[in-house]
């Protein structure tokens, strides 16, 4: 099946721009510093977003599709898997805080779905922002703080009975999840089986 991409109406680096001057009032000069760092790209396949010396340095703007984070964790077998631990959908900002800002490592993987649309943004480039835009720490926290606010929201989400867990998963992340992940990414995201998730998916 074809996948459909959620449209957000813009060009994406006009989009993030207003999602950040939504945050708080940035100045001309965050704009004309910024916008040269900016560069969208779309990968035709899943996209393993590199990490340098297990630090995770860069942060990603989805525009469209969505990114997701794993960790390797063993299976019933005993086997290493890649285990799907978060999801971010359109309008969100995929990074790893400890890393991107305290270069910590994390055993963590980050992953970008095929045909999306992200704008990455490296620690090198916030570290050039601040010299110039002030203000760029301070917008930095509350991106931090939607995200950890978001965090918390996704968490309560996975606690809630199955057909409940599902319709709240759909309001947070839009119906087109169910094209982008499997069934079984999905059941191993949520913890419901995948016979039951194939039962409830269609009631949502």
């Amino acid at each position: 099946m074809k996948k459909v991409y959620l449209s957000i109406p813009g060009e994406p680096i006009d989009v993030l721009l207003a999602y950040l001057h939504s945050k708080m009032e940035l100045t001309a000069t965050f704009d004309e510093t910024i916008v040269p760092m900016l560069t969208a790209f779309t990968p035709e396949k899943t996209y393993h977003c590199k990490k340098l010396e297990k630090v995770m340095r860069t942060a990603y703007w989805v525009h469209t599709g969505y990114a997701y984070i794993t960790i390797k964790l063993q299976n019933k077998e005993g086997i290493p898997v890649q285990h799907l631990v978060d999801i971010l959908g359109p309008g969100k900002i995929m990074l790893h805080p400890d890393g991107f800002f305290n270069n910590e490592e994390t055993a963590c993987e980050f992953w970008i779905t095929p045909g999306s649309i992200v704008v990455p943004f490296t620690q090198q480039n916030f570290g050039e922002l601040k010299l110039s835009a002030t203000e760029a720490s301070a917008l930095a926290a509350c991106i931090l703080a939607e995200n950890a606010t978001l965090s918390l929201i996704k968490s309560c989400m996975l606690k809630l009975p199955g057909l409940m867990l599902l319709q709240e998963m759909n309001r947070i992340f839009g119906k087109l999840i169910w094209q982008h992940f499997s069934q079984h990414e999905l059941s191993n995201y949520t913890g419901i089986t995948k016979s039951h998730l194939c039962r409830i998916k269609n009631r949502v």
